[in-house]
C-alpha cells in the first residue's frame, strides 16, 4: 500500500513529487529565490529534480517552460515552446543536412553565454537533438549513435574572433578538441580548438597551383605519383601543405612547406 505524506507537509518542503514511486526532494530557498529573482510575479507549477540540477515548470508569457538553476542558485538556462517560424539560415541548414527527417519539437533555450533553439528531429528509428542558433551555427549535437557534446564558450569566442564573419559552419568532437567545419572563400575548412578556446591548428583544401619548390620536389622523388588530395594546413608558428599521393597500391602522406622542405612522410593506411 502507498503511504500519503500529508499535503501541508507537500507543499511546505516543494516537493517534485509525493509518491514513493518518484525520488523525494527538497528545493532549497536559495532555489526559490533564484527563481522570482529571475522571473517576477511567476509561479512555479512544479519542481523536479534533473541530475545536479533544479528545474522549475512555469509559464512565460502564456508558453510552457523550464528553467534550470545549480545547487548554488545560479540560473543554467529556460527552454521555452517555440511554435513560429524558424529562420532561414536554420531552415536551410536543416534542409541541407536532415533531409527527410521530420521536426518534433522545438524550444527556444536562453543560455548566460548564448540562445539557440533545440530540435528534435526525427527519421525512422534515427532522433536527434541538436542545438543552433537562429544565425546557422550549430552549438550542440545529440543521437542515438554518438553522445551530446556542447561547444565551450570559449572556443565559439575565440573562434569567432579568428574568422570573423564565419556564422555557418558544424562543430564535431574529436578527441580532446573541437573542430569546426566551414567554408571561406569558397574553400572548404576545418580550425580545432582545445577546450579552454586555443586555436590548434587550421586546414584548408587546396585546390590552386603548388609552389615550384613543392612541385620540383614531388616530380624528382615520387615519379608518377598522383596527387590525391591537398591541404594547406597553419598551426601556430608554421604553415605547410599535407599532399596525399597515390600510385597503384602505394599510397603516402606528405607534409612540406612551401620552399620545398619536407617535413615528414608516412603511409596512408586510410
Amino acid at each position: 500500500m502507498k503511504k500519503i505524506l500529508p499535503l501541508v507537509l507537500c507543499a511546505a518542503l516543494t516537493f517534485g513529487s509525493c509518491d514513493d514511486d518518484d525520488e523525494l526532494f527538497y528545493v532549497p530557498n536559495s532555489i526559490e529565490a533564484a527563481f522570482s529573482a529571475k522571473y517576477p510575479n511567476q509561479t512555479v507549477k512544479e519542481w523536479e529534480k534533473d541530475g545536479r540540477y533544479y528545474k522549475a515548470e512555469f509559464h512565460k508569457n502564456g508558453t510552457e517552460a523550464e528553467a534550470w538553476f545549480n545547487a548554488n542558485g545560479q540560473w543554467v538556462k529556460t527552454a521555452t515552446d517555440f511554435f513560429g517560424d524558424l529562420p532561414t539560415a536554420v531552415s536551410s541548414y536543416l534542409d541541407a543536412h536532415y533531409p527527410g527527417y521530420r521536426v518534433e519539437e522545438i524550444d527556444w533555450v536562453e543560455m548566460p553565454q548564448l540562445n539557440c533553439f533545440k530540435i528534435e528531429l526525427e527519421k525512422g528509428d534515427h532522433e536527434i537533438d541538436l542545438y543552433i542558433t537562429a544565425d546557422g551555427m550549430v552549438i550542440e549535437i545529440g543521437d542515438d549513435d554518438a553522445p551530446h557534446y556542447q561547444i565551450p564558450a570559449a572556443v565559439l569566442n575565440q573562434f569567432a574572433a579568428d574568422f570573423p564573419g564565419i556564422v555557418r559552419m558544424e562543430w564535431e568532437k574529436e578527441g580532446p578538441y573541437y573542430k569546426a567545419e566551414f567554408v571561406k572563400d569558397n574553400k572548404e575548412c576545418e580550425a580545432w580548438y582545445t577546450a579552454e578556446g586555443k586555436w590548434v591548428k587550421t586546414e584548408t583544401d587546396f585546390k590552386g597551383q603548388l609552389p615550384q619548390a613543392v612541385t620540383d620536389y614531388l616530380q624528382a622523388t615520387y615519379p608518377g605519383f598522383r596527387i590525391e588530395d591537398t591541404n594547406f594546413v597553419e598551426v601556430p608558428g608554421d604553415r605547410y601543405y599535407e599532399i596525399e599521393l597515390e600510385k597503384g597500391d602505394s599510397e603516402w602522406i606528405l607534409t612540406i612547406h612551401e620552399d620545398g622542405s619536407l617535413i615528414e612522410v608516412v603511409p596512408d593506411h586510410d
